[in-house]
């Protein structure tokens, strides 16, 4: 049985990509940057319903924790898959609680890191990674 203790606290702080700020983006025209706030919050925005739709938000239109945990878990009986699930939902809420202030955006970056999550910890994710996203 895999131990995800602080091994793979580690993995998820080295895996998980953190958008980057440079002097660069920040002199881009007004119209490039006013085109990829669009998108960027329609997709964050896009995630958030997605929360939405399954019920898994708090009183205040966040995305919960126990909530995710459940619908991820509640049909899953083997230990290490479910354990895996739910380290991976406590330890991504733990980096998206710098976004409780956007519900777009925390949907968002909750969505991105149990991604990366998963890509750093499944061996097995490059063969299946088209089945579970296409």
């Amino acid at each position: 049985m895999t131990n995800y203790g602080q091994r793979d606290n580690y993995r998820l702080r080295r895996s998980v990509k953190r958008p980057e700020m440079s002097n660069k983006n920040n002199n881009n025209n007004n119209n490039n940057n006013n085109n990829n706030n669009n998108s960027s919050e329609a997709g964050q925005c896009l995630s958030y319903c997605f929360f939405e739709e399954l019920n898994i938000v708090d009183g205040n239109g966040f995305p919960d924790r126990r909530k995710l945990s459940y619908m991820l878990t509640k049909d899953i009986r083997e230990r290490e898959l479910r354990n895996f699930y739910m380290d991976t939902v406590q330890q991504c809420f733990r980096y998206v609680d710098n976004y409780r202030h956007n519900k777009c955006a925390q949907s968002r970056e909750l969505i991105k890191c149990m991604t990366e999550y998963a890509k750093a910890q499944c061996d097995d994710w490059e063969e299946y990674k088209n089945m579970l996203f296409n």
